[in-house]
């Protein structure tokens, strides 16, 4: 960025380095390093726009280096500055960009074709890793109750997800499923954060076109929340009726004919 800086009762303007010309100083200074510049949900800002003439650069040749170079004089002079002698500006083969987006998020924007063609895509499955924090939450039981006593958040994942993708209202379902780490193992020991989180995304983004379908006759999130807090998953209009404890010590009668 270009900034207004004031010296002396007198405005001047600055070169502040960002996180792309930094990891690119780095990169030309250490060819023989690897290099990755990682930008997360790089879908929440306009990333064309915000990219501008380092769009042109993305373009790789087959040894990796950017197969057009751009004319940036701000990056160009702070990099002759700090002792690299160049003319114009591009990508060495030894510098990585890594970025991820969640296409599950709301109000964000969407990245153009011309821009998502110069990235190599690789869809990441939304399913819990394979490690003990992830085992710990998968397993986590989200409300101990006589009727649900054993639904894990795992279990209520993937109840909730496929009852999306059932959903004919006309939402996009894949873009509305929950993800696996949407809430934390403190959210869901706490019955009120679970609640409040939980249940105001599917009241006000999923079930917005067909609250029946999802919470039977509750009319408002008031009630939903009011019913939640006395009978838990019951809220779900016998979603997750597969899950009720059988009950013990039934014993197995014979009965012959006759008697």
């Amino acid at each position: 960025q270009i900034i207004p800086m004031v010296k002396e009762n007198t405005v001047e303007y600055e070169f502040h380095p960002g996180a792309f010309t930094a990891a690119l100083k780095y990169a030309l200074e250490n060819k023989e390093e690897k290099v990755c510049l990682i930008i997360e949900e790089i879908n929440r800002g306009n990333a064309s726009a915000i990219f501008g003439d380092i769009f042109q650069l993305l373009d790789r040749d087959e040894l990796g280096k950017s197969r057009y170079s751009i004319f940036n004089g701000p990056i160009k002079d702070y990099l002759n500055k700090e002792g690299l002698n160049i003319s114009k500006i591009y990508i060495p083969s030894n510098m990585w960009i890594v970025a991820t987006m969640n296409t599950s998020d709301q109000n964000v924007f969407t990245l153009d074709t011309a821009f998502k063609r110069r990235w190599k895509m690789e869809y990441i499955k939304n399913i819990f890793a394979d490690n003990k924090e992830s085992t710990k939450l998968r397993n986590k039981i989200i409300q101990v109750s006589d009727k649900y006593p054993n639904v894990t958040w795992e279990k209520f994942v993937k109840k909730i997800n496929k009852h999306i993708t059932y959903d004919t209202s006309g939402i996009n379902g894949e873009d509305k499923q929950l993800g696996m780490y949407f809430v934390t193992i403190d959210e869901i020991d706490n019955q009120k954060e679970f609640a409040e989180k939980i249940l105001s995304y599917l009241w006000e983004d999923v079930a917005k076109l067909n609250k029946e379908y999802w919470f039977g006759d509750i009319k408002s999130y008031d009630e939903l929340l009011e019913k939640y807090e006395k009978s838990y998953l019951e809220v779900f209009d016998n979603l997750f009726d597969d899950e009720i404890k059988a009950p013990e010590n039934t014993e197995n009668i014979s009965i012959t004919e006759g008697e």
